[in-house]
């Protein structure tokens, strides 16, 4: 059998990398011929999509020796896994991954026994709700007067006038521009945009800053920053890259006071000009504030002006909890990798957390989660719920939907 798995890993090697001679292309069609097993998987190896799934579901098997070492053959150039890759690029990624993954799969897909791991983790999708999707461009802009102006379903354009600063909305992101000198008044007033589980959406501030908002998160900020400081308040989560000057060409800090829901201080953020991370919901343990560029300042809360700060380096993770701070290192690109469309690579536990704020879905736990980490995995947050819960049951998860609750029966 081994020699067979040999031979039928180097001819679908060499397909893959368009080296097949005539004669090995009748050996891998004769193969195929022989059962329609054999097929899907061929099938299955030349779909990206379906390999990269396979590749999350064997890391579960063996993640120290299977996952590290398809992430060093596809990875050997420094680059990031992606779902889809450039086509000029594919078949270099999918050729190394499709040797490895044959070779230490072989006894499933060659009939010599089940995975006690998969059989340990079933996936149990009754009743799935058909209604439960990927999260969108959703927001609600709240102005200075208390209208309000729904983005997801407002066009391209200028959609608010407040004094002399236009708001318009371009492709999933809202964008303030002063016309003109600016007015105390309008330093006075307060916009706030609000994202609801299943949303986000990115803003581009009166002085340049943008941030991107995740979902079930919110954002309060003057119409004009004025004065010695920009400050904004926020609660959930956000990424920011902060204009180094304000809108009159001024060096002032900029601070993000963080907020739980019901408006407590959780603790403040100041910076200068940098991109950062701040994680900050109610059902998390900590609030997490990631630098990736650039120095900044955290504060915990109720300090009264004794508390001095503490700053971080890029790569370096202020974690707050119960007034203390902790500094520790993180891969500060996977954390803020939401932004781009990924679920950041956390424990098990975290990760269910943002699929039930992305996927507007509750979720409640019958048993225990594995302390498994996801780090090096890449799911990504426009996947299928259905193929979510695939990705689950690969890190042993057994899952069951009863409308719109996604329950963990371990």
């Amino acid at each position: 059998m081994q020699d067979k798995v040999d031979k039928i890993t180097s001819l679908i090697d060499k397909h893959l990398k368009d080296e097949l001679s005539e004669v090995e292309n009748g050996e891998l069609d004769l193969w195929l011929s022989e059962s329609d097993r054999n097929r899907t998987w061929f099938e299955q190896i030349n779909d990206r999509v379906t390999l990269t799934q396979k590749l999350v579901e064997f890391a579960g098997i063996d993640k120290e020796s299977v996952w590290q070492k398809t992430v060093d053959l596809i990875n050997a150039d420094g680059h990031v896994i992606r779902m889809h890759p450039r086509k000029a690029v594919w078949k270099k990624y999918v050729a190394a991954a499709a040797v490895l993954l044959v070779s230490a799969s072989a006894w499933f897909y060659f009939g010599q026994g089940k995975s006690t791991e998969a059989a340990k983790a079933p996936i149990v999708s009754n009743q799935l709700n058909n209604k439960i999707v990927p999260g969108g461009d959703k927001a609600t802009l709240l102005l200075a007067d208390n209208s309000t102006i729904d983005l997801e379903n407002s066009g391209n354009g200028i959609v608010a006038q407040q004094g002399n600063m236009s708001v318009s909305k371009v492709d999933g992101q809202v964008i303030y521009k002063q016309q003109g000198a600016g007015s105390v008044q309008l330093a006075n007033l307060y916009n706030r945009i609000t994202t609801p589980k299943g949303g986000k959406h990115k803003v581009t501030l009166p002085d340049g800053t943008k941030v991107w908002l995740n979902a079930a998160s919110s954002l309060r900020f003057p119409i004009v920053f004025a004065g010695k400081e920009r400050s904004v308040q926020l609660t959930g989560e956000a990424y920011f890259e902060v204009a180094s000057l304000n809108a009159e060409g001024q060096k002032i800090p900029f601070k993000v006071d963080i907020l739980s829901s019901a408006g407590k201080p959780g603790g403040k953020v100041e910076v200068f000009g940098t991109h950062f991370n701040i994680m900050a919901y109610d059902d998390e343990a900590a609030i997490e504030a990631t630098l990736l560029e650039g120095s900044v300042k955290v504060t915990g809360p109720n300090t009264n002006g004794k508390d001095r700060g503490t700053f971080i380096k890029p790569g370096q993770q202020a974690q707050l909890e119960n007034g203390q701070i902790e500094i520790v290192k993180v891969i500060a690109a996977d954390v803020a990798s939401w932004k781009d469309g990924y679920f950041p690579a956390k424990n098990l536990e975290a990760v269910l957390r943002q699929i039930a704020r992305w996927y507007d879905v509750k979720i409640r736990i019958e048993g225990n989660i594995p302390e498994t980490s996801l780090e090096g995995s890449k799911i990504r947050r426009d996947m299928a719920f259905e193929d979510v819960l695939k990705a689950l049951g690969s890190f042993n998860l057994r899952t069951r939907m009863e409308g719109n609750t996604l329950i963990i029966i371990n």
